[in-house]
């Protein structure tokens, strides 16, 4: 195994200066996210990796995995430069959510020894495992100048997993970095986020955040409703011109080798009954708008009028092995060389939202008085429950109200096998329960998520289109659910559906106030309508739906982001092609501004560290340039930056 502290040699003792992050504190501006400061770390720090590991086979922890702040965070890693290399393109590897560059270059079948071995130069950036994707697309952007620059060439292919899918596509279309990038390939990306973002945030499931996800602004962006909100003000910006190629899995994996406990996915939503997940993030939310799928994943088919689903071997993948370079390095390859065979290949529509409805299986219930009480229906299959809090003895029982016999009336709950890292602590295996309703002793207020293999499903309907990825809030929105058994026909039982709406954070991914608004269902039908009339505050709200029946209890929760913009305001809320530069920078005096593509009339704006106003200037539409001097301006040594109007385009300059 590959280990940095033996390999890694500093590049330029330049980079030995940045050894912590700066926090810029001035008024930088994304589309829909207008924060009074970002983060900005500053010039990355530079390492030369050793020759790559070529180690066959498969981690049993994934490498690359660190909760919490990362030890690398602004770092990026050069490969060695192979033989024969110069006339191919560099690639630049993103990693993922909880992760670092390591998780391509360290461990058995690494990325970074496939492409070394096929003759192309390499980088992996560390960014933040914990950040949101404004911040990494902001540092992404500014570590592909120094790539650039370190091997001489004009654009590079980006390869990137998980979230870093989403910090590659903030830092192409909002942090300007489009021009920099000639094509992007992306494995288990989280395009339409995860339903364990929000199960890990819901009130209800707080304790899912030891197991999951921490309390962070990484797990926040990835709930489904922020993501869809991100895509709404990212697809259609006339920056988004760099062609993306996606590859998702959908073999859940084993729950004994994943981090993340995949189970909770499967039956929150994204089984492969209903398309296929790899344990982190369903197959049909790594697809991308308007892109090329390598593959197709599982695809609904029919069988004397019988739907399966069947998927090609390619793509059977867990949410780790996706980043085995063993596994998708040939076919980028083939793409890259233009050899791919284009029968594998298909277009996701530009207009697409696989988050407008939403299933689940899963039962969450709380403790009362002591007692914990849930309900496993007819053909449920195989029972797994997560209770965390509760005791982790083998001796923890569940026990069937009404039984007579004493074999089944207490159940034994048999803990699964844990990893080393303990990641399935709380999960027990109940196996195949007979039909009926049952106990948990557990202490007051503890919840407790049942996992049935199978059987009833609630489906909800958010109201929202390919087209309308969020609520606008110009026009009311209809939610509809249906609660189905697993041949698809209605339950045939007196259902009753109840939900809460509740806002968690605004737009700028800050936590809001929290208040409940109760929703009533109506039967119409097959389904179960409501209807929201009043006006919504904007930011992400959480639908969490209960459905029961004599039989069954679900539980459903989901998110969906609501605007205060009407359609139209939203789309005139994205930027131009507009670009900004200084020069010289540093400066000891004078230095220029450069505009370009600016085709209004705007201005000018230096700020001080501080954020504070110095000196603003008016530009005229389609200038070209602004011709200033420190001295004459006033402006003592030190860093400030300079703004373009109300654009996300800013820079920094030094004055020495």
């Amino acid at each position: 195994m590959l280990h940095k502290s033996n390999y890694l040699i500093p590049l330029l003792c330049l980079f030995t200066i940045i050894s912590h992050k700066l926090v810029a504190q001035f008024p930088y501006q994304n589309p829909g996210f207008d924060f009074s400061f970002i983060e900005n770390y500053g010039t990355a720090n530079q390492y030369l990796l050793g020759m790559p590991s070529t180690k066959e086979g498969v981690e049993l922890i994934p490498v690359g995995t660190d909760l919490y702040d990362g030890n690398d965070v602004n770092t990026i890693y050069y490969g060695r430069t192979p033989s024969n290399s110069s006339n191919k393109p560099v690639i630049v590897f993103v990693h993922g959510y909880a992760s670092s560059a390591s998780v391509w270059y360290n461990g058995r079948d690494n990325a970074y020894a496939d492409v070394y071995r096929d003759g192309y130069r390499s980088a992996f950036v560390s960014m933040t495992p914990n950040r949101h994707m404004w911040t990494n697309g902001n540092m992404l952007s500014n570590m592909l100048d120094q790539i650039k620059s370190y091997y001489g060439v004009s654009k590079v292919v980006i390869v990137a997993w998980s979230k870093g899918a989403v910090d590659t596509d903030a830092a192409i279309v909002h942090f300007g970095a489009k021009s920099k990038v000639s094509q992007v390939f992306t494995v288990g990306g989280a395009h339409f986020g995860t339903s364990l973002a929000e199960l890990a945030n819901a009130d209800l499931l707080a304790l899912l955040n030891i197991i999951f996800m921490q309390d962070n602004d990484a797990t926040k962006c990835l709930e489904r409703g922020y993501m869809n909100y991100f895509r709404s003000i990212t697809d259609n910006n006339p920056n988004n011109t760099v062609g993306v190629t996606t590859l998702g899995g959908w073999g859940n994996g084993p729950l004994a080798r994943l981090s993340i406990p995949q189970g909770l996915l499967y039956l929150a939503e994204g089984s492969k009954s209903t398309g296929g997940n790899d344990g982190v993030i369903a197959y049909q939310n790594a697809k991308r708008p308007n892109s090329t799928s390598l593959f197709s994943g599982l695809e609904p088919d029919k069988f004397l009028g019988i739907t399966f689903y069947d998927g090609p071997d390619e793509t059977y993948l867990d949410h780790f092995e996706v980043t085995r370079g063993g596994l998708f390095w040939p076919y980028f390859k083939s793409i890259l060389e233009g050899s791919n065979q284009r029968r594998s290949v298909a277009r996701t529509k530009k207009s697409y939202n696989p988050n407008a409805i939403v299933r689940s299986k899963m039962q969450v219930t709380t403790s009362v008085a002591g007692q914990q009480e849930f309900l496993v229906e007819k053909g449920a299959g195989n029972i797994t429950i997560l209770a965390n809090t509760l005791s982790s003895s083998t001796n923890l029982q569940i026990r069937r109200v009404g039984a007579t016999d004493a074999l089944s009336k207490v159940i034994k709950a048999v803990p699964m096998n844990k990893t080393t890292k303990g990641d399935n602590k709380g999960f027990y295996t109940l196996g195949k329960l007979t039909p009926g309703k049952y106990t948990i002793a557990s202490k007051e207020g503890t919840p407790v998520i049942i996992l049935p293999e199978n059987g009833v499903e609630v489906v909800l309907n958010t109201g929202l289109t390919d087209e309308k990825l969020v609520h606008t809030n110009d026009a009311p929105f209809t939610l509809s659910a249906s609660v189905v058994q697993p041949n698809g026909d209605l339950v045939g039982e007196k259902v009753k559906v109840s939900a809460t709406l509740q806002r968690m954070m605004d737009l700028q991914l800050k936590d809001a106030e929290k208040v409940e608004i109760p929703i009533s269902f109506e039967k119409k039908g097959n389904s179960y309508v409501a209807r929201i009339t009043e006006k919504l505050a904007s930011g992400i709200y959480h639908i969490q739906v209960k459905a029961s029946g004599k039989s069954f209890s679900k539980t459903l929760i989901t998110s969906i982001a609501v605007t205060d913009k009407n359609k139209t305001e939203l789309n005139n809320t994205l930027f131009s092609d507009a670009d900004l530069n200084v020069f010289p920078n540093p400066t000891k005096g004078a230095f220029t501004v450069k505009l370009q593509g600016q085709a209004k009339s705007s201005q000018v704006t230096i700020y001080n560290r501080l954020g504070v106003v110095v000196k603003s200037f008016a530009v005229k539409a389609n200038q070209t340039s602004l011709a200033l001097d420190a001295d004459a301006l006033g402006l003592p040594k030190g860093m400030y930056f300079i703004k373009l109007g109300n654009s996300k385009l800013t820079k920094r300059l030094v004055v020495d």
